[in-house]
């Protein structure tokens, strides 16, 4: 018995071995990544949630009942946004008053992007943008009224308020294992 189950192993592993993986497939083709679940949000004190849809050229964020999934309103339309179609990603304020999204997104490393990134107020129906440029990573400061982020490696922090955006490292470099996976394209 564990000679069999020996050599059917072998026969598996040996037919596997056939088939060459290239770093394209890893890196650029995406053959081995696993498939994504929606993001969830889970908005606080509701029983709620917030998903991220795609369809009829738009991106919303639709707001769900977690007991009936029955979809409950549209928290925002990329219809109604004017100077951006689309989003690809998201993210609330810790008062959910505020939502981050990101578009025109450019990979720089497989979980790395640039980003044209906005900020939408709920209250004021409002967008604004954070910077002139693409950015990376930005975040809300507890209280919701500032936004840190990345930008050419470098750390800053726009006051929500008044506009202001101040710098706070200033010796970023790009990484020489990061311009090589760049210059490939992965």
């Amino acid at each position: 018995m564990i000679k069999s189950f020996f050599l059917f192993f072998l026969l598996i592993a040996y037919s596997h071995a056939q088939q060459k993986i290239t770093l394209e497939d890893i890196y650029i083709n995406n053959t081995f990544s696993t498939e994504s679940l929606p993001e969830f949000h889970f908005m606080q004190n509701s029983d709620s949630y917030i998903t991220m849809a795609q369809a009829d050229n738009a991106v919303t964020l639709d707001k769900y009942d977690t007991e009936t999934s029955g979809k409950i309103e549209t928290i925002l339309d990329s219809r109604n946004l004017g100077e951006i179609k689309s989003f690809d990603s998201y993210q609330f304020s810790s008062d959910e008053t505020k939502i981050i999204v990101g578009t025109n997104s450019e990979k720089i490393f497989r979980h790395s992007k640039l980003s044209d990134f906005y900020v939408y107020d709920r209250n004021s129906k409002k967008l604004s943008k954070i910077a002139d440029s693409k950015i990376q990573e930005p975040l809300f400061s507890p209280d919701g009224q500032k936004i840190a982020f990345a930008y050419q490696n470098n750390l800053f922090v726009k006051d929500l308020g008044s506009g202001k955006t101040t710098q706070i490292t200033f010796d970023g470099e790009i990484n020489q294992d990061h311009q090589w996976h760049h210059r490939l394209g992965l």
